[in-house]
């Protein structure tokens, strides 16, 4: 059996340092860090945003590289200007984490993609019971492979 890659926590600080200097936007910072942990921690097995991010939220939005206002407006179902607020219209090497509490965005991250990938998860959102994900296969060349919803196929 082949174990998943760890990510070596030096890495997971320079990677989410790297993405915070480089013009990013991103309300809470922490949230990734706390991402890239679970994933050191179960050796690349599994993530609970509810652990990632602990404040009152009920809904967890992704949105993936490219993406644009009207996508979080389809997603979210309310405006929110994700293009002024992140880089997610221009840079694909993040997903876009927009944590929502009744019809608020109450944070965001701009996760980096090689510490954990939610981008083919674009325009959906899960409730908070539901906001867990596993990675269905190993990490390839040091890069996190997609992360999926537990539960689902």
């Amino acid at each position: 059996m082949h174990r998943p890659t760890r990510i070596p926590q030096a890495l997971v600080l320079a990677s989410v340092l790297l993405f915070a200097g480089v013009g990013c936007h991103d309300s809470s910072p922490g949230i990734s860090v706390n991402i890239a942990a679970q994933l050191r921690d179960s050796a690349g097995g599994s993530v609970d945003l509810a652990q990632s991010y602990e404040s009152d939220w009920d809904r967890v939005c992704v949105l993936g590289p490219y993406s644009r206002n009207a996508d979080a407006r389809t997603a979210l179902g309310f405006d929110w200007d994700a293009e002024g607020k992140s880089a997610i219209g221009r840079n694909d090497g993040i997903a876009l984490l927009l944590f929502v509490r009744a019809k608020q965005v109450v944070a965001y991250a701009e996760h980096p993609r090689n510490l954990g990938d939610f981008a083919h998860l674009s325009g959906q959102c899960f409730p908070r019971a539901q906001a867990r994900f596993y990675q269905r296969q190993p990490s390839k060349q040091g890069a996190a492979a997609g992360l999926y919803p537990k539960g689902r196929p």
